[in-house]
């Protein structure tokens, strides 16, 4: 789980949106760019950013019964912490 976990991340630091979007805009490029073990294209993955909406990394779990509900606990979590940390919208 830890390895899906980066590797989603990864996707989204690559390429500078959340994982599912990237598998819906990109499904071609993403079957080719996992087949190097860097990237994950499936849904978990989601962009942090800051106020002023300047990239700052990616936050990602796995472990849920789906990408997409993986998604939906990232988005709880930081959407918890976001105003202490000076998030912009997540």
């Amino acid at each position: 789980m830890i390895e899906i976990a980066m590797r989603t991340a990864n996707t989204v630091v690559m390429s500078g949106v959340d994982s599912s979007e990237f598998v819906r805009n990109a499904k071609a490029l993403a079957e080719k760019l996992d087949h190097l073990g860097i990237t994950l294209s499936e849904a978990g993955a989601v962009r942090i950013e800051a106020a002023d909406g300047s990239f700052l990394g990616a936050v990602s779990v796995s472990g849920a019964p789906t990408g997409e509900d993986d998604e939906k606990c990232v988005r709880k979590a930081l959407n918890a912490v976001g105003e202490r940390l000076m998030f912009g919208d997540m």
